[in-house]
């Protein structure tokens, strides 16, 4: 994958002697930054390429409360993605962290085929409060 001009846009590349690479599609464009690690492979299993990035939610763009999750696009063939942007680990949902302003951003969304399953570790980054209440 490559990004474009400002980052919010993931391209899907090619190359048939890993050395030599171009553009055929766009994985996603103005939904996410890239400013993470993002993944996207071949899955022999489903038979479609997917792709594993950081997005933001809630995707009003606007909300100041954005936090990143971690998404998956998926596509029959390379150069169309056109599927529906699945919210995949989302903080918000998880239980113990739930919603509210210390809900946490993912970063390293990457996730790779391991056997029939998806194996991914993505890091999370806590907001905590810019005057905590310390003792030393």
């Amino acid at each position: 994958m490559t990004t474009g001009l400002g980052a919010t846009t993931l391209y899907a590349d090619a190359s048939a002697d890993g050395l030599h690479w171009r553009q055929v599609g766009v994985i996603t464009s103005g939904e996410t930054d890239a400013d993470s690690q993002n993944t996207a492979f071949w899955d022999p299993r489903t038979k479609q390429y997917i792709a594993y990035i950081r997005h933001w939610y809630p995707a009003d763009g606007v909300s100041p409360m954005r936090r990143g999750l971690v998404a998956k696009r998926s596509s029959t063939f390379d150069t169309k993605w056109t599927g529906p942007l699945d919210s995949t680990i989302d903080p918000a949902k998880v239980s113990g962290i739930g919603p509210g302003s210390a809900k946490p951003d993912m970063y390293c969304s990457s996730a790779l085929p391991y056997y029939g399953q998806y194996v991914g570790l993505p890091s999370m980054f806590y907001h905590v409060d810019s005057n905590p209440s310390v003792s030393a």
